[in-house]
């Protein structure tokens, strides 16, 4: 069925009218957006310190930690102090307190995992303690 001329006109004219209407929204919409811009956002140049200091992240890696195998765990200890004192206990101190401290365990299940009795836990965490207080003390008092 053919169409006559004046309905294609008519049709065209209702087309080219929605069109204006649906560009005419999208520029209010982006004058709008570009306003709440203006109103909202802050050049990178007028921030204070603190401000600028909450843009970045620090990636932090494994590899940067001290790594300690206890057993069968893996444990990564962040800070150069705590690791350099820890390196002069004995294993087995080391062990224990790495196992009581940064695994959480008690001293039952330590004592269970490495074969011993509870009180060989027990003195070996008391003892490396005080080693590692008075080292601590040492360098604190140093640096």
């Amino acid at each position: 069925m053919e169409q006559s001329p004046s309905y294609k006109r008519k049709i065209q004219i209702q087309f080219q009218a929605y069109c204006y209407k649906i560009l005419r929204g999208e520029a209010v919409d982006y004058y709008r957006y570009v306003n709440y811009l203006q109103k909202n956002e802050k050049s990178i140049e007028s921030l204070s310190s603190e401000e600028s200091d909450e843009l970045y992240v620090s990636d932090e890696y494994r590899s940067d930690d001290h790594l300690f195998k206890v057993l069968e765990y893996d444990i990564g200890i962040k800070s150069d102090l705590p690791a350099e004192v820890l390196h002069l206990l004995s294993q087995k101190k080391r062990d224990v307190i790495l196992l009581s401290f940064f695994l959480g365990m008690s001293d039952t299940e330590i004592a269970r995992i490495m074969r011993v009795v509870n009180s060989t836990i027990h003195e070996h965490k008391k003892k490396a303690l005080k080693l590692m207080k008075s080292e601590l003390e040492k360098r604190g008092m140093e640096e």
